[in-house]
């Protein structure tokens, strides 16, 4: 084969690889007011995760038609069913298919309908990923910074955190912050303190080790009855991972989950050890790629900022087609 040949079948390769890649999807929230689904009418992508939270009363998300409302709708989504609901309720959807899906609240149907479009066209959506970890921090300095790399503004009350195995902490629905694109939100771990917009406080989440992992989640505590209940293995509910330590070192917590669900690479880990001094104080990790970057490669050793953007000293960016045919020309 002549040079050019194996140029062009690189590319070809590395095009293929590219669009193995899936592209990033968001979320969007429903809030629940009253006997309100807010907004009542959304429009999203395929692979979007549309979350639903409510503190009050008593409903379900059931999906069908809500003039012939039942329990179990037309299946393809509901909540837990058992006590017709839940108070301080949360419940998400991964879209597929197409065209429009009406939903209802079985106890107060038909008045309390709402409806998801799924377009073609791309829709502005939040996305919420992990941007820093500081890990193995003295005096319980712990710490994991969440930003919305998205194109649209939402609440991110509900999510769940997790670092070991089956248990996860979740963000308050009483303070819900109301992130808009660009904004980052700070976990505190093993620590106490007043719950802001900017801050929140878990003094019984366990601080994190020189070698670990941590995953972000939609909410749910949706149980039995439910098309989806809440969990840790469940691909379609995962958000984000990021794993550190030593290549080749024993699974991580919820690495097999971040795996399928395709949002981390096989085995792969940012090789922290060979790089910070020992037990890492004073450093973290920080994401230094775009909202459709996955994986170690877009993370780098940095000393702790948690501030409006991380410190990388070499800005990532996405490769593109153009630049494939450029280093093969």
């Amino acid at each position: 084969m002549r040079p050019t040949s194996l140029r062009h079948a690189a590319a070809a390769a590395f095009l293929l690889m590219a669009l193995a890649i899936p592209a990033s999807a968001g979320q969007i929230r429903v809030r629940i007011v009253g006997q309100t689904f807010d907004p009542p009418a959304v429009t999203a992508n395929v692979g979007d995760q549309v979350v639903w939270a409510w503190n009050t009363s008593s409903h379900t998300v059931t999906s069908g038609n809500p003039d012939f409302a039942d329990q179990t709708g037309d299946g393809l989504f509901r909540n837990t069913m058992v006590s017709l609901g839940v108070a301080n309720g949360m419940f998400s959807w991964k879209v597929t298919g197409s065209g429009t899906k009406t939903y209802y609240c079985f106890p107060h149907s038909p008045d309390m309908a709402g409806s998801i479009t799924i377009t073609g066209a791309p829709v502005a959506t939040a996305d919420f990923r992990i941007t820093e970890v500081e890990f193995g921090a003295n005096g319980a300095a712990d710490r994991v910074q969440i930003a919305n790399l998205g194109d649209a503004t939402a609440r991110i009350g509900g999510f769940r955190l997790s670092s070991v195995t089956g248990a996860s902490s979740v963000i308050p629905l009483a303070t819900d912050p109301n992130m808009a694109p660009g904004a980052r939100l700070t976990i505190h771990l093993n620590a106490s303190g007043a719950n802001t917009a900017t801050d929140i406080y878990f003094p019984a989440h366990p601080e994190l080790d020189t070698f670990g992992s941590f995953a972000l989640y939609v909410p749910n505590n949706s149980s039995t009855g439910s098309t989806s209940a809440a969990s840790l293995s469940n691909v379609n509910q995962i958000v984000d991972y990021v794993e550190w330590g030593s290549p080749g070192q024993a699974a991580e917590p919820n690495r097999g989950t971040a795996e399928a669900a395709a949002i981390w690479l096989l085995g792969d880990v940012v090789n922290s050890d060979a790089q910070m001094p020992p037990g890492g104080n004073g450093y973290s990790i920080s994401f230094c790629g775009s909202r459709a970057d996955r994986g170690s490669s877009f993370w780098q050793i940095t000393t702790p900022n948690f501030g409006s953007n991380p410190i990388c000293t070499t800005p990532t960016r996405t490769t593109t087609w153009g630049q494939v045919k450029t280093l093969y020309r």
